[in-house]
């Protein structure tokens, strides 16, 4: 079972995907292993990060990695 929380959405999608974990979780789900998502995790395990960014979530746009 892989257990993705929460935090902010957009630093855990850079996170993930910076460190390859994204492909990682994809690969193990495609397997049959359990994926459990909460909060920032449902986000960054759905199609694309757009409902955040539409939605405005975690000032969506408005961070910046260098600050």
């Amino acid at each position: 079972m892989i257990i993705i929380t929460g935090g902010n959405s957009w630093i855990l999608h850079l996170v993930m995907m910076k460190r390859g974990y994204g492909s990682i979780v994809k690969d193990a789900v495609k397997r049959g292993v359990v994926l459990a998502t909460q909060s920032a995790g449902s986000i960054v395990a759905g199609k694309s990060m757009q409902w955040a960014h539409i939605k405005r979530a975690d000032n969506a746009g408005v961070w910046n990695v260098f600050d």
